[in-house]
């Protein structure tokens, strides 16, 4: 297996697909990658394995829709080396995988959200699963990386003191790969600027303070810190006109209600626009309009902070929490400037977990209790907005400087680190397959742990004949059934076991040669299903 060979996991759910009209922050970076592979790999078709009911044609058209190329290449994991997951789900996988052997192929996954009960689940069961050092779980930022472990190291102690478990199990590698960017798609562009400051009626020395992303306080940012903080810049320059332009989207009503509201009575010196963020052309031209993008993010929800990294690409001074991913990308006093925040220390916080895992706190509620217990300076931040309103020459310096670093975040160089970590896990995993441990225990086979409930079990040395008086309608009504490769066989496999059949009694093992090697497994299944349809029966 090379990097050229790796398959990516595709599920609809975890795509921003076309007219879906949720591009959450988790399914817009997967897009993003999956396009970017599909640029960049220099790979003739992306190889692609498809899950939830999806089809290559899906995968085509959201290729299309992001401007990558079309051609996808349908595989399995075994043929491809190494799956590709857009979320953090390697326990899962690794247990589907475990049957197969181990080595059989290398898994990788990306932890894009680390702050729910699910993703604290997820990530607490690789320490149990058959997760091996040839699979990795990529974290987009060190702030990520260490709540990986810090979860892992959680799950570890806990099971010390419940089972007394000494020792620590193969942990998959945890490289740190952040988020990329398509940094010349993202570059100023005048004709934008004239025509939504035109839009937005902007004056040419208005001053624009831009926000994207989802606008809810409960899972995105308060915005009570970019409202205190834009005003009191405002007050602090009564000749000097401040803008708030929100490019988002609300989840319901009462949050478009509560951000007009909480506007006008917090900042009613700068004048309000919000303007669809799932909208590609706003997406796309919004940037170019802005002086400053801003955000104030005070929320778990976050990892790495995606937007400040475009808004650099853009040219844009950015105003940031010191949060998170976001101190790995914005560089205090070079790109922008970075706001302190402040969250209690202790083990207070355990509450908000537990109310989560009781049920009292939803997700949004359990993000939403955890950010109110977060402050951002809003005093810092109105001190580093009008700064920068005042001095034009300061914002094109710290502009220029995040075009710069944006390129370091460049879709070719992020891929580039992913095939090399792909060459790299299968160097690992083909060291170990040369003496692979035989996979023991683990989740249940159906047939043995249930054993004891029948009266008599079906074998392969079962010796089995079709049922007298059965109609030959009834045998070609079962061999059309609908094919089912993976847990059954195929119509033309049954029409094959048939014929045995109708020449006379054999045992389920006899028939075996009729099949692939492969396929041979299926064949007691199949024999079942025969027997529950009434169609054959032991023989004596």
């Amino acid at each position: 297996m090379s990097a050229a060979d790796a398959a990516i996991l595709f599920h609809p759910q975890l795509y921003d697909l076309p007219g879906a009209g949720k591009p959450f922050g988790a399914t817009v970076a997967s897009s993003a990658f999956l396009a970017a592979l599909a640029r960049h790999s220099g790979r003739p078709a992306l190889p692609v394995v498809a899950a939830g009911g999806a089809d290559p044609g899906q995968i085509s058209a959201l290729l299309r829709a992001l401007g990558a190329p079309d051609r996808v290449r349908p595989t399995a994991p075994e043929r491809a080396g190494l799956l590709h997951l857009p979320n953090p789900g390697l326990a899962q996988s690794a247990w589907e995988r475990h049957r197969r052997g181990a080595a059989s192929w290398s898994l990788t996954g990306v932890a894009h959200a680390v702050a729910s009960l699910a993703a604290f689940e997820a990530l607490a069961a690789m320490v149990t699963a058959p997760v091996m050092p040839w699979d990795a779980l990529v974290c987009p930022s060190a702030a990520v990386r260490a709540t990986v472990e810090a979860v892992m190291a959680g799950e570890r102690d806990y099971l010390a003191w419940r089972l007394g478990a000494a020792g620590s199990p193969p942990v998959p590698q945890l490289p740190v790969i952040p988020l990329g960017v398509d940094a010349g798609a993202m570059a100023p562009k005048e004709a934008e600027r004239a025509f939504w400051r035109g839009r937005l009626g902007l004056g040419a020395d208005d001053v624009m303070l831009l926000f994207v992303g989802r606008l809810s306080a409960a899972r995105k940012a308060n915005p009570l810190p970019l409202w205190l903080a834009a005003e009191r810049a405002a007050q602090a320059r009564p000749g000097r006109h401040l803008v708030l332009v929100l490019a988002g989207w609300f989840a319901g009503a009462a949050d478009r209600d509560r951000f007009a509201g909480g506007a006008a009575a917090l900042a009613p010196s700068v004048p309000q626009h919000v303007v669809d963020g799932r909208d590609p052309a706003v997406r796309r031209g919004i940037w170019s309009a802005a002086d400053i993008f801003v955000s104030l993010v005070d929320n778990v929800q976050e990892t790495f902070g995606l937007t400040p990294l475009e808004a650099m690409a853009a040219g844009l001074p950015v105003v940031a929490s010191d949060w998170d991913g976001y101190r790995e990308t914005v560089r205090d006093g070079v790109d922008g400037f970075l706001v302190p925040t402040t969250m209690p220390a202790g083990a207070g916080g355990a509450i908000f977990t537990a109310a989560h895992e009781a049920g009292r706190l939803d997700q949004a509620g359990f993000l939403g209790a955890v950010a109110a217990t977060v402050a951002v300076d809003a005093t810092a931040a109105a001190e580093r907005i009008g700064r920068l309103a005042d001095d034009p020459a300061s914002r094109r310096r710290m502009g220029a400087a995040g075009r710069a670093r944006a390129a370091e975040f460049d879709w070719p160089a992020i891929v580039r680190r992913y095939l090399d970590l792909w060459d790299e896990l299968g160097r690992r995993r083909r060291a170990a397959s040369s003496d692979p441990a035989p996979a023991r225990g683990g989740r249940p086979d159906a047939w043995s742990v249930f054993a004891h409930y029948p009266t008599r079990h079906l074998a392969a040395d079962t010796r089995l004949r079709v049922v007298r008086g059965v109609a030959a309608e009834a045998r070609r009504q079962w061999a059309a059934l609908p094919d089912d490769p993976v847990l059954f066989l195929s119509a033309a496999e049954r029409r094959a076991i048939l014929e045995r059949l109708a020449a006379g009694p054999a045992a389920v093992a006899e028939m075996a040669p009729l099949l692939p090697a492969a396929r041979s497994a299926a064949l007691l299944r199949e024999a079942a299903v025969l027997l529950k349809l009434g169609i054959v029966e032991p023989e004596g």
